[in-house]
């Protein structure tokens, strides 16, 4: 699924996800869990979030991206700090093959 990322680690049968989405230039991130379900769940309320953003213009963006994240999460009855919600903002550059991020914030 795009969205979902999952983690290994060296020496270690553990495998644990995480859930990632674009919303213009804002990065949204869970924190890592070992449970698939709980992370879907946090993955489809970014989904649902960057779809009631489309067409959301830079003028109106903040006010908006406020609203959408407080519905959302009320919605899929989810707490950013139980997320572990965070967001990077994301720099494009023509002469780099991928945009430059900022440390998380956390949301």
């Amino acid at each position: 699924l795009h969205g979902l990322v999952v983690h290994s680690r060296l020496k270690s049968a553990e495998v644990r996800y995480s859930a990632e989405v674009n919303i213009d230039r804002l990065r949204l991130l869970t924190k890592e869990h070992h449970c698939l379900e709980v992370v879907q769940a946090f993955r489809s309320a970014l989904v649902d979030m960057k779809k009631r953003m489309e067409g959301v213009g830079q003028s109106a963006f903040e006010a908006r991206f406020r609203e959408v994240l407080a519905a959302c999460l009320a919605e899929h009855q989810l707490q950013p700090r139980a997320m572990g919600l965070r967001f990077c903002v994301l720099l494009g550059s023509l002469w780099l093959p991928r945009p430059l991020a900022t440390p998380p914030f956390l949301a």
